[in-house]
Parts: C-alpha cells; structure tokens; sequence
C-alpha cells in the first residue's frame, strides 16, 4: 500500500477540484478570530476605523496539512500571517497558484512549504493552528498523541487549535473498517486512502492526552470537530 503522501501526489489535482467549497464548521472558527480581532462592531464606520489600526496587529496562523490552501482563502479578509504546510508536492502547488490568483486583494500573507511537521520548528508560536481532515491519516493512537502534542508546543499560551477527522461511522463506509485496528481503505478512482475510523470520545481523549484542557465540539454531520486550548 502506498503511502497516503504518494496517493495525493497522485490524486492531488482531482482532489484539489472536490475542496474549493468551505464547510460550514469552519464558521467556529472565523467567529472567534473576529473576537480576538474585536472586529465585532455593528457601526460599519467605526468598523472601518479600527480596521485601519489592526494593519499593526497580525494574527499567525498555521495550517497543518493544508492541502490546497483553502483556508487561506476563508481567512483572506483578515489581517493573519498564514503558514501552510503539507506533505503532497502536488497539492501544495495548486495552493500557492489558487492563491496567487487572488493574493492582491487579500490581507492575508500566504506562506507554503511541502514537509512535515513533526520535524519541524517554529521560533514563534501561532495564534491559530488548523488541522482540518489531517489526523485520521495517522494509523495508531500513539502518532495521534505524537501529533497533538507537537501542535500543543507551537500554539501560544491563549491561542487556539481546530482540529477535525472524518466521521466514517456512517452506513456508507463502516462495512471498511476493520473494528480491531480502526483502519478503513476508502477507495478514491482506482486509488485507495487510509483512514483511522475515530469515535469521537476517542478523538476527545486524545486532546486531553495530549494537554488541551478546554475543548469545544463543533462537529457537522460528517466530522467530528472541536477547538480546544491550553487552559
């Protein structure tokens, strides 16, 4: 079985077509960046004033596993110093041409790289860390511990994590999981794509090992979802 890096070099740009819509979980998060910004006024000119002032205040946003860079472009009305980072070569190129096409309008500053993170150092921690459908490609629970602990260390002390996996407890794909290890094969053409069947408590646990102690569930109806915090 091929490493799920190799599958989306392969399926980057079919998949890349299937992830240009933002789903409605990511509202959790766009509601409290404008509450970190105090962005919530209903006065549109005393709105525009302090629009003005916050060009000296930037949020710093990582993207782990940031696929074709989609949230750049959720987020690109907000001033954030954005940081995307994936494993698939291809995917990371379509982000930095998507974005380039719209990189004049935006407030957000893009940055993307192809790496991993778990090897990666960041001198200074980020506001907000996303990890939207990353985690479930991890196959033990010790990787997923591993992971979350990592993004734990780079997150600032009041900063906050979204993290999502994918509900495969649904008639369409149970039949594929292996109830033992939790892995489940979800074909894509001709290609097949590992995926950990999380429960969602289990996906709760897990932040909890690895240190978050204020969770909030934001789940839709095919991913569990929750931001969480150091304290």
């Amino acid at each position: 079985m091929k490493s799920i890096v190799e599958t989306y070099n392969e399926i980057g740009d079919d998949f890349d077509k299937t992830r240009r819509v933002m789903w409605p979980e990511f509202d959790a998060v766009k509601k409290l960046i404008v509450a970190n910004l105090h962005l919530g006024l209903s006065d549109k000119a005393e709105s525009e004033k302090l629009n003005t002032k916050l060009v000296q205040k930037k949020l710093r946003m990582l993207d782990s596993g940031c696929g074709n860079g989609r949230m750049a472009h959720y987020f690109k009305d907000f001033p954030i110093t954005y940081f995307g980072y994936d494993g698939s070569k291809t995917l990371i190129n379509n982000a930095r041409s998507w974005f380039k096409k719209e990189s004049g309008s935006s407030r957000l500053k893009a940055h993307f790289s192809i790496g991993s993170l778990l090897s990666k150092k960041f001198t200074l921690p980020f506001d907000v860390i996303l990890s939207s459908a990353v985690i479930h490609h991890l196959p033990t629970s010790e990787l997923h511990v591993s992971y979350l602990i990592k993004l734990f260390s780079q997150l600032s002390e009041d900063g906050f994590l979204y993290i999502s996996a994918w509900n495969l407890r649904q008639p369409k794909y149970e039949s594929l999981i292996d109830e033992e290890t939790h892995a489940c094969y979800v074909p894509w053409g001709t290609k097949k794509r590992f995926y950990y069947a999380f429960d969602k408590n289990e996906l709760l646990k897990r932040l909890t090992e690895a240190g978050f102690v204020t969770v909030e569930e934001v789940s839709s109806a095919h991913n569990f979802c929750f931001i969480a915090w150091k304290k």
